[in-house]
C-alpha cells in the first residue's frame, strides 16, 4: 500500500483519544487493517437477506406513496448484491419511485455509460 504512517497516526489517535473512532473497512485480512485490529473493537456484519432487504424496500416506497411491484423490487435487492442503498439510488433514479425495473436490468454502469445515459435525451 502506499500509506506513509497515516495507519501509524490513527492508532496513535485512536489510543490517545477518549471518544470513540470508528473505522471501517471491506478487507479484514488487509496488512494495513490486521494492524489496526488490536486496537479496535471489532463488529462484523453479513450481508442482510434478500427478502429482508426486499421488504424494508416495500415499505419505504409504500410510505412515499409509490406503487410497488415486489417481483421488481426483489429483482433489483438482488441485482444491486442487497446493498439497500443503491437500491434505493436505483428505484429513484431509473423507477422515478415506481421500481419497475426488471430483473435483467444493469445496475452497475461504467462512467461512460452512465454520462451517455444522463446527457441523451429520452
Amino acid at each position: 500500500g502506499g500509506d506513509k504512517g497515516g495507519m501509524q497516526a490513527l492508532i496513535n489517535m485512536i489510543k490517545a483519544t477518549k471518544n470513540p473512532i470508528m473505522c471501517i473497512c471491506n478487507d479484514r485480512g488487509d496488512q494495513q487493517v490486521r494492524n489496526l485490529a488490536p486496537h479496535c473493537f471489532d463488529i462484523k456484519f453479513r450481508k442482510p437477506d434478500n427478502l429482508l432487504v426486499a421488504k424494508r424496500i416495500k415499505s419505504i416506497l409504500e410510505g412515499e406513496g409509490k406503487r410497488v411491484d415486489p417481483v421488481a423490487i426483489e429483482a433489483t435487492v438482488e441485482a444491486c448484491g442487497h446493498d439497500i442503498r443503491q437500491v434505493l439510488n436505483h428505484v429513484q433514479f431509473f423507477g422515478g419511485g415506481r421500481a419497475t425495473s426488471q430483473k435483467d436490468t444493469q445496475v452497475a454502469l461504467s462512467p461512460f455509460e452512465a454520462v451517455t445515459q444522463l446527457l441523451s435525451p429520452p
